[in-house]
């Protein structure tokens, strides 16, 4: 394994891990809730997730520098934002829970992509 390679997996299993870290506590909180429409978005959430990992698993993906982690957890941060100010207003706290995992989701996705600008290919540089 060459040193890009090791950064690639790094960086990858930074944002995979991330994503499956927070759909983790999101799916549990998924079983709690008493009505389908709250359900569907932490739901979609965990499928992503699922979806994350097994990209980050299959063949030599995770050896490869991609924004695949990075555009899914952009996609998992814009559904939980929706959710956090059109879908749960009647419900201020799993409103609250939405904004909280949007906040990280947030926070995560700025370290990642400065992972991915900071880590980039050297001949990419020049």
């Amino acid at each position: 394994m060459k040193v890009q390679e090791a950064v690639n997996r790094g960086v990858n299993f930074f944002g995979v891990g991330l994503l499956a870290a927070a759909a983790g506590a999101v799916a549990a909180v998924a079983f709690t809730e008493t009505d389908w429409a709250d359900r569907a978005d932490d739901i979609v959430v965990a499928i992503l997730a699922l979806i994350a990992v097994g990209w980050y698993l299959v063949g030599s993906n995770r050896f490869h520098r991609s924004f695949v982690p990075l555009t899914v957890l952009v996609i998992t941060l814009i559904i939980k934002a929706f959710t956090a100010a059109f879908g749960e207003a009647d419900d201020p706290t799993a409103q609250g829970d939405d904004i909280g995992i949007t906040i990280s989701y947030f926070i995560g996705g700025v370290l990642l992509g400065w992972q991915l600008y900071r880590w980039r290919s050297p001949a990419a540089e020049s």
